[in-house]
């Protein structure tokens, strides 16, 4: 009954994951171009990091799953507890570069937000970018053989 109270509770304020796990959304849209959102959960699960136009790379709130109609969650396979507060650690570093929509994934001058979520994992040698391309998209992640939504 416990946990299911704790689960309940979650639910309610809509956060989602654990430190380090990669949210995605696929609500997102420009252009008619349906990309979708991504983001990694802070220390405490309270907060994430994203990449955020306008605000560049910044902590907001969790309440991913409250904030978007399609809200997934994800954990990267074989990373231990030190891979996962390091990723969100890489991606905190981040804070305040601005938001760019680069066309090369390992430009770190500024961040879109998939590609500080994979860079933040790839700096932790885990590559979660599905075909390897130049850019990495929300669904890149998502069909990642290394990500495994929960």
């Amino acid at each position: 009954v416990e946990e299911q109270n704790t689960k309940k509770s979650r639910s309610s304020n809509g956060k989602m994951g654990t430190v380090g796990d990669i949210l995605i959304t696929f609500d997102n849209r420009t252009s008619g171009w349906n990309h979708g959102h991504a983001a990694i959960v802070r220390k405490n699960n309270d907060y994430i990091v994203e990449a955020w136009p306008d605000d560049g790379v910044r902590v907001y709130k969790n309440n991913w799953g409250k904030r978007f109609k399609t809200a997934y969650k994800y954990y990267v396979k074989g990373a231990d507890e030190e891979d996962y507060v390091n990723a969100q650690k890489y991606a905190y570093s981040q804070l305040g570069k601005p938001y760019k929509l680069n066309v090369e994934k390992h430009f770190t001058k500024g961040f879109y937000c998939s590609q500080l979520v994979w860079k933040a994992w790839y700096e932790q040698g885990f590559d979660v970018d599905a075909d390897g391309g130049f850019i990495v998209t929300p669904a890149d992640i998502a069909e990642s053989k290394l990500t495994v939504e929960y």
